[in-house]
């Protein structure tokens, strides 16, 4: 069994990102732990930036 707490570096709950009053990303959820491989895939203008930016702390929490 994985215990998310301790096993993961990364971990998003229910991340919701609005700009310009607009649902960009909606309750995205997961976690990544040492040593995985993760990939983000989606089309052009599905929120991979976003999602990402929001990660590295570029863009505000609400």
């Amino acid at each position: 069994m994985v215990n998310m707490d301790t096993d993961s570096i990364i971990k998003v709950d229910k991340l919701t990102a609005i700009i310009d009053n607009e649902i960009i990303l909606s309750d995205i959820s997961f976690h990544a732990k040492s040593g995985d491989v993760t990939v983000i895939l989606g089309s052009s203008g599905s929120g991979k930036t976003v999602l990402l930016k929001h990660l590295l702390g570029l863009y505000p929490s609400a």
